[in-house]
């Protein structure tokens, strides 16, 4: 779980999450942000990239219930990644029209990654 602020410094937290997700593909981050900067965080969350965006001010007790239910959100994936992986080629295929080829070479990329994913021992 990674949480950041859509400001940091002279970075901001889209740079930031990009660059942890290099590292870490399965991080599950929270975007913390001032109501001024919904675009970015909107951004984030129309790319999948954030699992919650909270605005401030929050409560402790908030932030808290955000981290736990992350965290919870990261054990399953951790148990079924493929699951996570469906989920993902589902509402891609929904959503495009694809040649028969170009659907073979996703669907021959979607085959790879599952392969990859099983054979992880370790995050």
């Amino acid at each position: 779980v990674v949480i950041t602020d859509t400001q940091i410094g002279e970075t901001d937290g889209v740079d930031f999450l990009a660059a942890v997700r290099e590292d870490y593909a399965d991080v599950v981050p929270i975007l913390l942000s001032d109501s001024k900067d919904a675009s970015v965080a909107i951004r984030l969350i129309n790319e999948g990239r954030v699992y919650r965006y909270l605005v401030k001010p929050f409560t402790r007790s908030l932030l808290k219930e955000t981290v736990l239910a992350a965290m919870s959100q990261y054990q399953s994936y951790k148990k079924d990644p493929v699951i996570n992986l469906r989920r993902f080629e589902e509402s891609i295929l929904a959503g495009t029209q694809m040649s028969e080829a170009s659907a073979q070479s996703f669907a021959d990329a979607l085959l790879k990654a599952r392969e990859r994913i099983r054979s992880r021992t370790s995050y």
